[in-house]
């Protein structure tokens, strides 16, 4: 299991008509987590980051005036991605560290989307007055939520938590929510851990059963079968 980057670093990425959007990743000694038992690995760009960025990019529907939320954005290149293509408006979260914040905040600036892009500290299962609130359109809710990567050892006791977030804040009638992940494998944590997650969705979205699985890419970033799996609302 490769990451793209360690440590800082900037990584580029091209959207469309040669322009480029840089993303900058934070070190993991820098972000204070005296407050949690987890850990966040934002010293990286995973592969299923960019997977899902390339899916938007080649569907940018998905994402045109859209009001799109990404939850555990890391240095958020997705939820730029969806910026830049289109989206109406693009509420990108993660955990309340000032530091991984504020990379998030340089990001946007950086990349100039100031104007549809809104950087918020979220912690999954928390209250999300301040998501909605700050979101337009109706019930405040989103078209489109972005899990890129959250599916780990880590994260498998947080499931309700985020699912809990995700059921808050996507819209009823048409909300869609893409999901890019590796099964990373350890002594403790197997394929089903991961595969639990769509299982509690179901439930917990109240959906009708059919979790659609869209798209499958081989990543030469990682050398695993990634995949980006739909949740219709």
């Amino acid at each position: 299991m490769t990451p793209l980057f360690s440590q800082n670093a900037n990584y580029s990425y091209s959207i469309k008509n040669d322009q480029i959007i840089t993303v900058c990743t934070r070190s993991r000694d820098r972000v204070d987590l005296s407050n949690s038992s987890n850990r966040l690995f934002v010293d990286d760009i995973w592969p299923g980051s960019k997977v899902l960025a390339d899916y938007l990019k080649d569907n940018p529907q998905l994402c045109k005036e859209k009001r799109v939320l990404e939850l555990g954005a890391g240095c958020g290149l997705p939820a730029i991605v969806a910026s830049v293509i289109g989206a109406r408006q693009v509420t990108i979260t993660d955990y309340p560290d000032s530091s991984l914040i504020d990379n998030i905040q340089k990001m946007v600036i950086n990349n100039n989307v100031s104007s549809t892009s809104l950087v918020i500290p979220h912690i999954w299962g928390e209250k999300i007055d301040l998501l909605l609130q700050e979101s337009i359109g109706e019930n405040n809710r989103f078209d489109l939520i972005l899990l890129a990567e959250l599916l780990w050892k880590d994260t498998y006791d947080l499931q309700v938590d985020l699912l809990q977030s995700v059921s808050q804040c996507l819209c009823r009638k048409s909300g869609i929510t893409l999901v890019a992940f590796t099964h990373r494998i350890t002594e403790e944590h197997f394929e089903s851990h991961d595969m639990e997650f769509f299982e509690k969705a179901s439930q917990q979205l109240m959906l009708d059963g059919t979790v659609k699985s869209s798209f499958f890419v081989f990543s030469k970033y990682d050398a695993i079968m990634m995949e980006v799996v739909e949740i219709f609302a």
